[in-house]
This record gives C-alpha cells, structure tokens and sequence, in this order.
C-alpha cells in the first residue's frame, strides 16, 4: 500500500515537471492554439444553436477581464453571431458592455445580464461604457501578472510531494531493517513477530536456530 502511494506521488510530480517543460518548449504553440480556440469560439460559435457553453464563457470572459471579442470590439461584425441576429443597433454582445455589479452571478444563474448604461454603451464605439480591449491581449497579461502566483503554488505543490517522497523512503527503509527484531532466549533468537506457541514456533520460518 505504501509503496503504490509511493509510486503514485512521484508519477504526479513527473508529469507536473514534464507539463511545464512542454509548456514553455512549445510556447509559440500553446500561445496559438489558445489564440485559433479564441477566435473559432468568437467567430463560429458564440450565440448558436448548441453552443450554450461557449457562450457563457466568451460573456464570463468579457465580464471578468473587461475585455471584448478576440482583438478587439470589430471582431464581432464578422462572426455569425452578427450575421444571424442581423441588428446593426447592438453590434457586440451585451458583455461587452461595462455591467454593473453582480453581474457575473446573474450569468451563471442564467440571468440578463445589465449594463451601466445600455445605450450609452451603444451610442458610439469605442466609449467609456463598453470594453473596447480585446480578450487574448488582456488575457495574456492577466496571466504573465499572475505567472509569479501560480509559479509560487505550483513550487509549493511539488516541494510538498517531494517531501512526501522523502519521508515514504525513510519509512519504508525503516520498515525493512526493523522486519525482524530478534530476542535473545536460552535456545534460540526469536522474532518477536514469531507465533507465541512453542510447537507452532519451532515450525515457524521466523525461528533462527543458533544451538551450539
């Protein structure tokens, strides 16, 4: 049991070790697959049929970061969302509206979400009522500011699973030299594992004969 434990913890911590040197060797990659996943979900997805996740997150995401579209705020005149509603009077979604507090709780409750100033935000773009920003840009330097946070956590974690390695190998070293402990008797040196029973202990492999 100590031993899958073992094993367990330090298959963990490699594959934490081999996720961040992937991560960082293939950087460019990750960075435009997060961008090709972005612009897929602004452009093909949001707004449609089948696509109610999408959705919710692309509006979680202008809410949180202040952010609007890919680039910026013009990506949604090409995406089909624009195309199917056929509004030229709101050519964003409504996230993209600086919203008023609590706004990110009616989200997910599956509420309106409500703008400071619904037409203000829609007067003219970009204005001081609407996120003009876009998201890959801002999210990108949400996470390098943070990038020291969760460097901090994913250290602390892995110095907590060494730990944890380190104390399992002292333990299960311990427990291999300490597996027989003999006592000196007039005969013999019995384990103090062996059965109590004299019969029963003579024909126990713990017994270790030292007659002279």
């Amino acid at each position: 049991m100590i031993i899958t434990y073992f094993i367990v913890v330090l298959l963990l911590l490699l594959v934490e070790i081999v996720c961040v040197i992937l991560v960082f060797a293939f950087q460019s990659e990750v960075e435009k697959y997060v961008g090709d996943q972005l612009d897929d979900s602004v452009q093909k997805e949001y707004g449609l049929d089948g696509y109610d996740d999408v959705t919710t997150s692309i509006d979680a995401l202008h809410i949180t970061l202040k952010c609007c579209g890919k680039n910026n705020f013009t990506d949604w005149e090409t995406s089909a969302w624009s195309k199917a509603k056929m509004n030229a009077s709101t050519p964003f979604p409504i996230s993209c509206c600086t919203t008023k507090e609590g706004s990110l709780e009616k989200l997910i409750n599956n509420e309106s979400v409500e703008p400071i100033d619904r037409e203000a935000c829609y007067a003219g773009s970009p204005n001081d009522f609407m996120n003009s920003e876009g998201c890959y840009d801002t999210l990108y330097e949400y996470f390098i500011d943070n990038l020291w946070i969760i460097g901090g956590i994913g250290i602390g974690i892995a110095v907590l699973q060494v730990h944890t390695l380190f104390i399992t190998t002292i333990f299960l070293a311990k427990l291999r030299n300490d597996r027989y402990i003999y006592v000196r008797s007039p005969r013999n040196y019995r384990s103090i594992l062996a059965p109590t029973d004299d019969k029963t202990y003579e024909n126990s492999t713990y017994m270790r004969d030292t007659r002279c």
